[in-house]
């Protein structure tokens, strides 16, 4: 009995150790939320959210204006992995690598610098502030004189 005690009570510290890192690894620095805010939403809000927003169009079934739909993906699964860029199908769409999917549609390919910022944001592990989406109000001032330009 007291063996299955010590056990118990040594598997669950273990449990708690694990449990503990990995909130800490998913938890991004004030950097990595800094980055996102100036490297990476900033070209999400104009390329992207007009066509793939969970409030009005979720094209291909994929909403990115917050961390969760970013994460889901769309119908075709999962447009990022966090910490692995080779493995993001986002990265090959931007550099227009997948055939019929090329973001932004209709418009010139992004920058070297902005595909490499998505790049660097994915191998971080994606660090993403936003729990809740844009609302209504938010996306129309997104979208303002924006024409939809992507297709994921």
């Amino acid at each position: 009995m007291l063996i299955r005690n010590v056990l118990s009570v040594a598997v669950l510290s273990m449990l708690t150790l694990v449990a503990l890192r990995t909130r800490a690894a998913a938890e991004a620095t004030a950097d990595q939320i800094e980055f996102f805010e100036t490297r990476i939403r900033p070209v999400l809000v104009e390329q992207c959210y007009q066509c793939h927003n969970s409030a009005k169009t979720a094209e291909g079934g994929l909403a990115i204006d917050l961390r969760a739909g970013t994460l889901k993906g769309g119908d075709e699964g999962a447009i990022i992995v966090p910490g692995k860029p080779a493995e993001s199908r986002l990265l090959a769409i931007l550099r227009h690598e997948v055939d019929g999917l090329k973001m932004p549609q209709g418009g010139p390919k992004l920058s070297k610098a902005v595909i490499s910022d998505f790049e660097k944001w994915i191998a971080m592990g994606a660090p993403d502030p936003r729990d809740k989406p844009p609302t209504v109000d938010e996306l129309a001032q997104a979208d303002s004189g924006l024409q939809c330009r992507c297709a994921l």
